[in-house]
């Protein structure tokens, strides 16, 4: 369908949606059962171990890899309007500018592989919720996910048609219903096992079978009786019981108690020894501790009587020499005070010595204190000099650039109101008015041009980095004044020639 100037209308996601559900009614009406995919958010696609291993498995071939996140965004808002799983095929419905249908075949498991799993399984997996639900261990999670050996199919073996005109080998329709089987298998993840033509079943029957029981009427009294050796009587009422026999428990009962009483009198009889027996050697410990101290005293007054008469006497000596004739005094030789000078000065010289290796600790202490001050505060001023160098660097590259980019745009806009000159303003306003750019039109018109992205950017006046995204966009563009107007003469430049 051909548009003025080459811009196709937008549609808006619930237009789309619309028209889609407009044909699922069409085909419910002719007895065919829907089944959509909802509207959801959040980044992950899938939460259970089944619908999450399903997305990695895909994710991890750098053939689907590529492909498959453009069909997040239609999964996400819905326009998946009917998955349905069947054994070996896979049919939907996607809501796009039309309604496209979607068929992706998928090969039965192998037989080898399917044996090699439940062979692997055996006796791993309880029941078939547990399978269903995820609650298995991780040597199962690793025997059923294996990237090559487990249940989740391979790339080769998947084979997907789509109608739409599309003509990449896997577009963002069938992209979308590939995620949409993973969300589905978060609530229905039997639907893995039919896609595979398996039974999941067998994974639990592969284990070991319990050997079946004899209910209880096949059970009588008397086989019982036959089995232990017992005579074994059904009947309910009671027998009587002999006199002996309660006589000779009576007995045994008084025994137990008079055992017991014996006990709790032997256990009191011990705690009161023991009691006994802390209290003995605690008083011993006091009265030692006096004796003792008795002792200590008594043996200090005896020093002091001692040391009386030892005073005395040297009295009773003194007075006795001053009454008899004088006796001559004995001087010390000169070898006794020579030896105690030399040790006097021995003494002082190792005081003095003490005294300045001591202050020649404290000197050097300092010396070295100072010296770490020193070399500490020229690093912080080093530090604060490159600072300082750095910030008026950067400065100067920020106002150099800022001048760089003010110079360019000034002349960007020159040459856009150069070309903007050759056309009459009223015809650029009414192109302006009629232009839907999109990212396959823009691309188109940079094709007609002749020109590099380089170029078409000077073109417009805006950055290389903007024409990109603009190019790849899906959706449609949203621009300010000034780009569309360029855009607009340019789109009658290109009609021009």
């Amino acid at each position: 369908m051909a548009y003025y100037g080459e811009w196709a209308p937008y549609v808006t996601v619930g237009d789309k949606k619309a028209k889609a559900l407009k044909k699922m009614e069409k085909l419910q009406k002719k007895g065919k059962r829907i089944y959509p995919v909802e509207e959801f958010r959040g980044r992950t696609i899938a939460k259970s171990f089944w619908g999450n291993g399903w997305c990695e498995h895909l994710e991890s071939f750098s053939d689907f890899s590529n492909r498959l996140p453009r069909g997040s965004r239609y999964v996400k808002n819905g326009s998946v309007v009917h998955l349905d799983i069947l054994p070996g095929e896979i049919e939907a419905w996607v809501a796009g500018s039309e309604p496209y249908e979607v068929t992706v075949s998928i090969e039965p498991l192998p037989d080898k592989t399917w044996e090699r799993i439940k062979e692997q399984c055996t006796g791993e997996i309880g029941s078939i919720l547990e399978l269903l639900q995820g609650n298995i261990s991780k040597d199962v999670m690793a025997i059923v996910s294996n990237k090559n050996k487990g249940l989740f199919p391979k790339p080769k073996e998947i084979s997907f048609r789509c109608s739409c005109p599309d003509s990449a080998s896997m577009c963002k329709h069938i992209a979308a219903v590939l995620y949409g089987v993973g969300r589905r298998l978060d609530t229905e993840p039997e639907l893995l096992f039919t896609l595979r033509n398996v039974d999941p079943q067998e994974l639990i029957e592969g284990g070991v079978a319990l050997p079946d029981f004899e209910t209880q009427s096949e059970l009588d009294g008397e086989d019982l009786g036959d089995l232990f050796g017992i005579d074994i009587d059904l009947d309910d009422e009671p027998q009587e019981v002999p006199a002996s026999t309660t006589k000779k428990a009576s007995k045994k009962k008084t025994k137990a108690k008079t055992s017991k009483k014996k006990a709790v009198a032997k256990k009191k009889a011990s705690t009161k020894k023991k009691a006994v027996a802390k209290k003995k050697a605690s008083a011993k410990k006091i009265a030692g501790k006096k004796t003792s101290s008795k002792k200590k005293v008594a043996s200090s007054k005896k020093r002091v009587i001692a040391k009386k008469k030892v005073v005395g006497q040297k009295k009773a000596t003194v007075t006795s020499v001053d009454s008899q004739e004088p006796i001559l005094e004995v001087k010390p030789t000169t070898k006794k005070k020579a030896s105690t000078k030399k040790k006097a000065v021995s003494k002082k010289k190792a005081s003095t010595k003490k005294k300045t290796s001591s202050k020649k600790k404290v000197v050097t202490k300092k010396k070295v204190a100072t010296g770490k001050k020193k070399a500490t505060a020229k690093k912080k001023t080093a530090a604060t000099k490159k600072k300082a160098t750095k910030k008026t660097v950067a400065k100067k590259s920020t106002t150099r650039k800022k001048r760089a980019v003010r110079k360019t745009t000034a002349a960007q806009r020159r040459l856009v109101q150069e070309h903007a000159a050759a056309f009459d303003s009223a015809v650029v306003d009414k192109t302006m008015q009629r232009m839907r750019p999109t990212g396959a039109s823009i691309q188109r018109l940079r094709g007609k041009l002749k020109l590099s992205i380089a170029e078409f950017a000077e073109e417009l006046g805006v950055t290389v980095a903007t024409v990109y995204r603009w190019e790849a966009s899906e959706e449609r563009l949203t621009l300010r004044s000034r780009p569309l107007r360029a855009l607009a003469v340019l789109n009658l430049q290109a009609k021009s020639k």
